[in-house]
């Protein structure tokens, strides 16, 4: 999932995502510059095959 949010031209280089797993869990922590990062990372999330809960612990910082 980390290689998929390199992709996203939305995600900027000063932001900080670190992403856990628990059972069918994703857990975001970190921070991102703004909303569109942040929906664009839970989105991600959301995606990975098995998800069944994504818990967001984000933060936004601009």
């Amino acid at each position: 999932m980390s290689d998929a949010l390199d992709r996203n031209a939305l995600i900027l280089d000063d932001s900080e995502v670190a992403i856990t797993t628990n059972g069918n869990t994703v857990v975001l922590t970190g921070h991102v510059r703004t909303r569109a990062e942040h929906d664009a990372v839970i989105a991600v999330a959301w995606m990975a095959p098995g998800v069944y809960d994504v818990r967001d612990d984000l933060y936004i910082t601009g």
